[in-house]
């Protein structure tokens, strides 16, 4: 009898079965005396049944066994009759233990051999939704689920390759050109268990439309920032596209004309709390501390024909000792 001892540790290679806890092992009969192999595999996980299977001999049907037997944790669990030169796949469920002996007694010809795997199920899962795309910018939310840490791999192109690998469950990407891209992610855990999931993503880089705005529509000056600086309102419209609206402003700080990335057909709403400076009485400066509502109702069919019309409702607060709101006021700034 030829005895072999074999001590070994976790292995992790991902098959057909699931996740590898043992594995590929391939034990070979010599001559004279049956082989005696004595192999001792710790395991990370007790808590699922696993499967053992066995491969007689190689992928062409050659050097298959013709007797063999197998006791797992003292447990005769394949006896001899069990082999033959037929017999392609023996597979056996099997419950681990945190310390595991495998004993096996081959008979045949020499040469002749098995192949063992021991596996876990897997029950990684991934699930990938959009949380938010801006001029660009698009980031990514996933739901997934493991045996221990998890890996994410992004192909943020839909080219078949990963731009990143991260721990993280949330991301962000940049895209430099208007497209739809299938986006994937891979997660991977400890155990090796794999899961993809995708979902197409629309990127509409910013179109850009700027228009003066007609004076008789604004029987009021507003005092903005600074001429050199922009008020900036970033607006979500019906369809989810995000328009940016920037007011430019003159040296004496009335507004002159807005500039309107992404435009589309829209009706959105903002509020934005701001100080301002409002004069509406000769020279008098009133400052006020001004919640502004900002109705856009447009529908942009071209450079040239830019229907549009900003609706203002102001509430006014002054911070001289008066209290509370003192009025309401509705304007109208706008183009034909």
């Amino acid at each position: 009898m030829t005895r072999h001892t074999i001590y070994m540790m976790l292995i992790t290679i991902s098959v057909i079965y699931g996740a590898v806890v043992f594995g590929p092992v391939s034990y070979y009969r010599t001559t004279g005396a049956p082989d005696v192999y004595d192999t001792t595999f710790t395991a990370y996980d007790t808590t699922v049944a696993c499967t053992l299977v066995i491969i007689n001999g190689d992928d062409t049907g050659e050097h298959r066994l013709s007797a063999a037997s197998i006791e797992f944790n003292d447990e005769e669990i394949i006896v001899e009759r069990d082999f033959n030169e037929t017999v392609e796949t023996i597979v056996r469920v099997v419950t681990l233990q945190s310390e595991n002996d495998l004993h096996l007694r081959l008979r045949s010809g020499p040469g002749d051999y098995l192949t063992m795997n021991v596996h876990r199920p897997c029950d990684a899962f991934v699930e990938l939704t959009i949380d938010t795309v801006i001029d660009g910018e698009a980031r990514f939310t996933t739901t997934a689920g493991g045996w221990g840490d998890i890996t994410y791999s992004w192909d943020f192109e839909g080219d078949g390759v990963y731009d990143t690998t991260t721990t993280d469950s949330e991301v962000s990407h940049i895209y430099e050109e208007s497209d739809t891209y299938l986006v994937k992610v891979k997660v991977e855990d400890l155990a090796c268990c794999i899961a993809e999931d995708s979902i197409e993503v629309i990127i509409e880089l910013g179109y850009h439309y700027t228009f003066e705005i007609d004076s008789s529509y604004t029987p009021w000056s507003w005092t903005f920032p600074p001429s050199d600086s922009l008020l900036v309102f970033d607006l979500v419209s019906d369809n989810g596209a995000t328009v940016i609206i920037k007011s430019y402003t003159d040296r004496s700080g009335k507004i002159k004309k807005f500039h309107v990335l992404n435009g589309g057909e829209l009706t959105s709403t903002i509020e934005r709390i701001y100080s301002i400076s409002l004069n509406h009485s000769g020279d008098r400066i009133i400052v006020v501390e001004d919640t502004l509502s900002y109705t856009i109702d447009t529908t942009i069919g071209g450079i040239d024909t830019i229907p549009f019309q900003l609706d203002l409702q102001d509430v006014f607060r002054f911070h001289a000792g008066v209290a509370g709101r003192i009025g309401m006021q509705k304007r109208y700034i706008g183009v034909d």
